[in-house]
């Protein structure tokens, strides 16, 4: 009777720490996705303030934390100008913006 308890304890941990896997995986997945739809969307709201720019005017495009919250920032090479920016991770608000020419 006891060994029959330990096996089916030991089936149970297993299908539990599979099913565990399983979820964290998922999870890991769509998180992933999740950030990648949100640097996509980053992008269309730094590119809609330049009329004319496209993806590949972007350069040096990353991810960051200040002071606890997600930012985009990036700069946008285009028509002899710099444009440098920084997006609110959460809201796709533009925190700050700033344009100089590429001569300056």
């Amino acid at each position: 009777k006891y060994e029959f308890y330990t096996r089916f304890e030991q089936i149970a941990i297993k299908a539990l720490e599979d099913k565990k896997h399983e979820i964290l995986q998922k999870a890991k997945k769509e998180a992933r996705d999740l950030l990648l739809d949100a640097e996509a969307e980053a992008k269309k709201i730094a590119l809609a303030q330049v009329p004319g720019a496209k993806e590949s005017d972007i350069r040096g495009f990353e991810i960051d934390y200040d002071d606890g919250r997600l930012e985009y920032e990036g700069s946008i090479y285009y028509d002899e100008m710099e444009y440098e920016f920084e997006i609110d991770g959460y809201s796709g608000a533009i925190r700050s913006w700033e344009v100089e020419s590429i001569y300056d």
